[in-house]
């Protein structure tokens, strides 16, 4: 018997004791137990499944959120994962105090589909970032 079965027998016995009790006025204990095995036979073989499987990410949650209209149109970082800037639009601007130069808006505009890799270039030189999602 390998580890698998210990623990599938170990689920069937806990599954039977809470079903039994929650059930316990209607006097079913047999059909609980047939239920039960019939449930968790284990016709699995885990010796097939991948270990190194990974769900894959969903990617743009953030940037799916409607476009705030009040807001500056510039994408922030957000740690890696992008969105609209939260700050509001100064005047008849598009953008808030910190966008208002191109060069603040290195990652872009949230109107725009944004760059695979894109680069910040300050006084310390030029760093390449990439998205999170």
């Amino acid at each position: 018997m390998d580890i698998y079965d210990k623990v599938i027998d170990l689920q069937k016995i806990k599954l039977s004791i809470l079903l039994k009790e929650k059930y316990k006025l209607y006097r079913i204990d047999d059909h609980i137990d047939l239920l039960v095995n019939e449930l968790l036979e284990s016709d699995i073989d885990f010796s097939k499944i991948n270990k190194n499987y990974k769900k894959e990410i969903n990617k743009m949650i953030i940037e799916k959120d409607r476009i705030k209209p009040e807001k500056c149109l510039a994408r922030r970082l957000n740690d890696g994962y992008g969105g609209q800037c939260t700050r509001y639009k100064i005047g008849d601007t598009e953008y808030c105090k910190n966008h208002q130069l191109e060069e603040k808006r290195w990652c872009g505009l949230i109107t725009e589909n944004r760059l695979e890799i894109f680069y910040l270039i300050n006084d310390k030189g030029k760093h390449p970032h990439k998205w999170r999602n």
